[in-house]
């Protein structure tokens, strides 16, 4: 998997997806995937998904509405967009626990140092969001990490889902805590209510809490 903070060149695709967890959104070139849309994800028997970044990405990049559509676009395309079909439906069976997509999320320096420290955190696991502070060297800056995970691209990939409170409560997430819910419980977690919310209860391992 390439680092994150790499330019990406021209042109840029998307594509919408439907998986048996709803539906996600791609936007990438030939040399690796840039964004994901994750707002039709988890949305119960609904067949009509929000689709909040088609708009901005119709302005740069087109559109693939099939995947038929594939034989008339750049072999480097197909053989990328099918790779990221398989990667993400095998992850969504459970089978995958490690994407080897190549990605290009661009952001901040800060925010790139962020996702690198959040692509540590393996499968299974939880790490807090004062460790995460530490773990780039801004201890006391766990609300600016948690602002730099609201700005993941790459959710999923990049795997902010896998953050929450000291008190192991979830705190936020830019999909959705309901689908933070449900991509951890994919995972191995479960969770148990208290009176400052669910709580993180069971997992393969949790990382240092304090």
């Amino acid at each position: 998997m390439k680092s994150v903070g790499e330019a990406p060149v021209l042109p840029y695709y998307y594509y919408y997806h439907c998986f048996d967890a709803g539906e996600i959104g791609f936007l990438f070139n030939v040399q690796g995937l840039m964004e994901m849309d994750i707002s039709g994800l988890y949305k119960g028997e609904s067949t009509e998904f929000a689709r909040e970044e088609a708009k901005n990405w119709a302005r740069k990049a087109q559109e693939i509405k099939v995947l038929s559509q594939l034989s008339a676009l750049p072999s480097m395309v197909e053989l990328l967009l099918l790779r990221i079909v398989n990667e993400f439906t095998s992850y969504f069976l459970g089978e995958l626990i490690t994407f080897t997509l190549p990605i290009y999320p661009s952001g901040t320096p800060f925010q790139e140092q962020v996702w690198n420290a959040l692509m540590r955190i393996p499968y299974g696991e939880v790490m807090t969001y004062k460790a995460l502070a530490q773990e780039v060297n801004s201890p006391k800056g766990m609300r600016a990490v948690g602002a730099a995970n609201s700005k993941n691209p790459l959710p999923i990939i990049i795997p902010c889902h896998r953050v929450i409170q000291a008190d192991q409560t979830l705190g936020g997430y830019s999909g959705g805590i309901a689908t933070k819910i449900a991509l951890l419980e994919l995972e191995g977690f479960s969770f148990s209510s208290g009176k400052s919310g669910l709580k993180v209860v069971q997992g393969q391992s949790v990382l240092p809490l304090e």
